[in-house]
């Protein structure tokens, strides 16, 4: 051993505490790390299933919407059709008269109602298939919740740990202090 070397006794143990306080302050790094990562990770999840929740219930809410105007048409439908269904019947229909008779005209113009009425019926059934389009395509989006989950579950944060991390740590720095 060289003489010129003063030895301290405790140096050794504080410079082994100093060690591990140095190596619980990187567990704790890495620890804020990952609770950070999944705090954000988290925040997206919420923000995304909001999102999703909300256009699950605007689109439900198109749905039942177009829903009851295709009703609507459909009645309208029947009674135009029942309206129309005297030019059939009448036996003055196709007699010079027909022309100035008001219940003809009104069976006539029911008729075109009729028509038109199922014009609109068949573009609300179109838009009820793209709105259940649509749904169908949103209820596929949650899935990315579940990708989002897999990410939370990979980054490997563990609560307890984290919180045994810190404890450990600020007890090993106040025996260092003391």
């Amino acid at each position: 051993m060289n003489n010129d070397m003063v030895h301290y006794p405790d140096c050794a143990d504080d410079c082994e505490r100093l060690a591990e306080v140095d190596k619980l302050e990187a567990d704790l790094k890495e620890a804020n790390v990952k609770r950070d990562q999944v705090q954000t990770l988290q925040s997206k999840r919420a923000q995304l299933g909001h999102e999703l929740d909300a256009e699950s219930t605007r689109l439900g809410a198109e749905e039942s919407q177009v829903e009851k105007q295709i009703e609507t048409a459909s009645q309208m439908i029947t009674v135009s059709d029942r309206r129309s269904a005297l030019v059939a019947e009448v036996p003055c229909a196709e007699t010079p008269m027909s022309e100035e008779c008001k219940l003809l005209a009104d069976a006539r113009k029911a008729r075109d109602e009729a028509e038109e009425w199922r014009q609109e019926s068949r573009v609300l059934q179109a838009k009820v298939w793209r709105v259940r389009d649509a749904i169908r395509l949103n209820t596929l989006r949650y899935k990315d919740l579940d990708v989002i989950d897999g990410e939370i579950r990979a980054v490997g944060y563990d609560p307890e740990a984290f919180a045994e991390a810190r404890t450990s740590y600020e007890a090993a720095a106040a025996l260092l202090l003391k």
